[in-house]
Parts: C-alpha cells; sequence; structure tokens
C-alpha cells in the first residue's frame, strides 16, 4: 500500500468528518494505492466496551476506600447496559423513542464517568471530552504527558491496536488528519508510535486544526510530533505532490502545495 490515511481518536463521537473519504478517494484517483481508517470509531468501541469498562470497574473496587459507593454503582450498570446502549443508538428509528435515546445517551454518558474516575485525576475522557490536566502547559509537560501510560490512556490503546494494522499492511507512508483539539494527543501519540516502531515509513499530517494553528507549527519540537510534513488548508494537490516527492523522489520540496516541511 502507498498511503493510509487516518483520522485519531475523537472524544466526541458524532464529529465524524467526510474529509478522509475526499482525501482518499482523490489518491486512488491519481493512481496512489490508498486507503482510509476512522480510527476514531474503533477507539470509541474499544474505550466503551464491556471489557474496558470492567477493568475500570475492578479498579475502582480495588481503591473503594477513595471512591465514592455512587461511581461504584455506576459502574456496575454501565458494564451491564454499554452494549446494549450503543445498539439502541444504531436501531432505525431510535430518533422518535425520546425515551430510549435518552436512556442511551445517558448510559454512554455514565461510562466517561467510570473511565474519567478509575484515572483517579489524572485526566478526563467521556464521549464529548478528552483532556490531561496541565499537559498543555508548554512542549515540556505535553512530552512528559503523551509519555505517560497513567495520564494517557491511548498510549498503551494504539500501541496495542493501531500498530498491528499498520504492521500488517505496511503502507509505504502514512497520514494523520486532525481536525479537533481533542484528537491532538491521540493523534500525537498515533506519530510517535509509528515513528519509533517503523522509522522508514513517512510521515505527514494535515486536518483543519493543524491549519488552524499553522502560525504555532515552527514552534512544535520534532520530538513531541515527529512527521516528516504537514499540509495544511486543501490537502489534495500538496498530498499528491508530497507523496510523489516522498516516496518516488520527484519534483521539488519548494512546490508542493500548502506544505510544511520537517
Amino acid at each position: 500500500m502507498d498511503f493510509l490515511l487516518i483520522s485519531p481518536p475523537v472524544a466526541n463521537f458524532g464529529q465524524a468528518t467526510a474529509g478522509l473519504s475526499v482525501l482518499t478517494s482523490y489518491l486512488c484517483s491519481r493512481g496512489w494505492e490508498s486507503s482510509q481508517w476512522d480510527l476514531a470509531i474503533d477507539a470509541f468501541h474499544h474505550f466503551h466496551s464491556p471489557e474496558t469498562l470492567t477493568a475500570c470497574r475492578e479498579l475502582l473496587e480495588s481503591h473503594s476506600d477513595k471512591v465514592e459507593a455512587r461511581v461504584l454503582e455506576v459502574a456496575e450498570r454501565v458494564v451491564r447496559d454499554i452494549d446494549e446502549a450503543k445498539a439502541a443508538l444504531r436501531t432505525p428509528g431510535v430518533e422518535t423513542d425520546q425515551a430510549r435515546m435518552k436512556w442511551a445517551f445517558d448510559t454512554i454518558n455514565d461510562a466517561g464517568v467510570v473511565l474519567t474516575a478509575s484515572s483517579f485525576g489524572k485526566y478526563e475522557h467521556d464521549f464529548r471530552h478528552f483532556g490531561v490536566d496541565e499537559a498543555f502547559r508548554n512542549f515540556k509537560t505535553l512530552d512528559a504527558a503523551l509519555d505517560d501510560p497513567d495520564r494517557n490512556p491511548y498510549l498503551a490503546y494504539l500501541e496495542d491496536y493501531a500498530l498491528e494494522r499498520i504492521e500488517r499492511e505496511r503502507p509505504a507512508a502514512v497520514g494523520i488528519s486532525m481536525t479537533y483539539f481533542s484528537q491532538v494527543m491521540p493523534g500525537f501519540t498515533l506519530a510517535r508510535l509509528i515513528k519509533q516502531r517503523f522509522p522508514e515509513i513517512k510521515l505527514v499530517a494535515g486536518g483543519s486544526y493543524l491549519t488552524a494553528v499553522e502560525h504555532d507549527l515552527e514552534r512544535i519540537p520534532h520530538a513531541v510530533f515527529p512527521v516528516d510534513a504537514v499540509i495544511l488548508h486543501d490537502g489534495e494537490a500538496g498530498l499528491d505532490q508530497w507523496l510523489r516527492h516522498a516516496l518516488r523522489g520527484e519534483g521539488v520540496p519548494d512546490a508542493i502545495a500548502n506544505c510544511y516541511l520537517e
């Protein structure tokens, strides 16, 4: 495979972006063997699963002296109900059943209470939000948080799950598209893991979030976000040109549209 374009996990599972499909289709039309992966969907199901929530509940139970009884009761209930809640939201016509929709969203919201409580103050994680306290104070604190499995729940998940697919498919290049701020930590984590495990893979990033902060790109240390290039604004032409340069040695870097090279 030439190119795998990934949307990293996003806090709000309703914030899917159509950009991956547009870019992948364009690159295929230009002759690149390309594929897309909305990792946000997979991550949502992983964290909102009976298995993950059971592990959280057991951790909370092992520290029951520090945990409110109400939280333990919520944990017991969401482990039981989470699969049914997700299934309810996939049922055609559920939008007309307000009571069932409310129950499903309340259950998913309570799953976030359990995920957050099991971090014991190290991060907040629910279906609307993901945040690590003081991680974004400066690049030194961000670097430390990205490498800390106790503060970054995506570290183990991406290492165990995302890298397995990349190992199997062996793309020559990987793109990471970040549309929302909540994708920064998982997106940066994914970039670091890929470069550590597969240093030969060319790595490019883009998306509307990076475009919005383009004036800060030069300040991001390469060790924090080790990508080979960033494509800003519209990515179609720039990605095609960058792939030709990075994989075939064609063209010159200065001619790549909307490209910031490391």
